[in-house]
């Protein structure tokens, strides 16, 4: 139970766009309640984690040990799905790992919602992921695919629209699944069509290349889709990816990319994911990966030192074949390195090129930040407001 005086939250948030929104969710469920920085004093300090790494894991546990002396803590999210047994002899620390749960406990009921916080909406299609990779925890922590279904969607694609917002984000945990678990035949593209008629401006969160259909493809041959793809690649020899448990081969990759590049108007943009020093990754394995990655036209790229997560099949590879912290580290920085280069030879090629931008925060007096179709971070100078959408050069 909750005092019946108002009452103060700080919600602290980290990791991907899923976890973005159902923060926002739960902001906005918590009606008559005010909701104050992290910098504040607080009634409840709830932290919404990641624990997709070790490093995250061990943000979390900074950002749990540092409010606890503070006040009452929630933890929720991923990481409160899990396990940790450095945080047991806590006090005033409470895991709960549904936002429902979380609304409940603050005396609300949690909407699937929106909060209009930022100028491009992130919209939750999807969550949970049935794939099952040999050292991914999500499957473990997030469950099975659950789609919403697409009137709910509408909903809040006309909420959107009626915001005046000019662009919004589809995102989940695995959003080239969408529809499979619905009875309605609702599939990606669907939502996507929808998303297109009513807001106009449309991004995708991150897509599986085995994913890309026709249709995808045709809508973005038609600028349905904003010329911006995240492509998860994780790594490019395909003696790793089967040890991986990934669900193509490097071949049945790079002819997705092509695929999307034939596509898509000019100058795309094109990110992805790669794991470094996966267990029993050799120095021939790692530089086909390298020229693998070398050869395709990325424009970006995040790279993870492999980190195990405890009960996934990577975990006990790890004690076997585990590679060293030092080649981890050089690998990672060797590929940061060339992600580095071609984000910055793509910068190069568009100079000169007129684009779109939506404006996102103001940074200084006539200064601020935009976010162009291709998802180049930039900053224009004149009198603008957020959300707004300008032409650049």
């Amino acid at each position: 139970m909750v005092s019946n005086r108002p009452f103060k939250v700080a919600l602290y948030t980290f990791g991907c766009k899923v976890n973005f929104f159902e923060s926002e969710q739960l902001k906005k469920s918590l009606q008559n309640i005010k909701i104050v920085d992290f910098s504040q004093e607080a009634d409840f300090y709830i932290i919404n984690g990641c624990t997709v790494t070790s490093a995250s894991d061990s943000q979390a546990r900074n950002i749990i040990r540092r409010f606890a002396k503070k006040g009452k803590v929630i933890v929720t999210g991923c990481y409160a799905r899990k396990k940790d047994g450095l945080l047991e002899d806590i006090k005033g620390v409470e895991f709960i790992s549904e936002m429902e749960d979380v609304a409940k406990k603050l005396e609300r009921e949690l909407v699937y919602d929106l909060f209009f916080d930022r100028s491009r909406p992130f919209l939750k299609i999807q969550s949970g992921c049935d794939q099952f990779c040999s050292y991914c925890i999500i499957p473990y922590v997030r469950g099975p695919l659950k789609s919403v279904p697409i009137d709910k969607i509408i909903e809040l694609l006309e909420k959107i629209r009626s915001e005046n917002f000019k662009e919004v984000v589809l995102t989940g945990i695995h959003i080239g699944k969408y529809g499979f678990d619905l009875d309605d035949g609702s599939v990606l593209s669907d939502v996507i069509e929808q998303a297109f008629k009513i807001v106009g401006r449309v991004r995708l969160g991150s897509l599986e290349s085995g994913e890309i259909t026709d249709e995808i493809l045709m809508q973005t041959s038609q600028n349905k889709i904003l010329p911006h793809w995240h492509v998860p690649l994780q790594h490019g020899s395909d003696t790793v990816l089967k040890r991986m448990k990934r669900p193509y081969t490097a071949t049945q990759y790079r002819r997705s990319i092509e695929k999307i590049v034939d596509k898509t108007p000019a100058h795309v943009g094109l990110g992805t994911d790669v794991i470094a020093g996966f267990p029993g990754e050799t120095d021939g394995e790692f530089l086909k990966s390298y020229d693998f990655i070398k050869s395709l036209p990325f424009t970006y790229g995040h790279v993870f030192p492999f980190s195990p997560r405890e009960g996934t099949l990577a975990w006990e590879m790890e004690k076997t074949d585990g590679i060293k912290p030092e080649v981890k580290k050089e690998r990672a920085s060797l590929l940061r390195e060339l992600f580095a280069k071609k984000h910055n030879e793509f910068k190069d090629s568009i100079k000169g090129i007129k684009l779109t931008a939506i404006i996102e925060n103001k940074i200084d007096e006539n200064l601020y930040s935009a976010t162009t179709e291709n998802y180049l971070s930039i900053q224009v100078k004149g009198n603008y407001s957020p959300k707004e959408l300008i032409e650049v050069i």
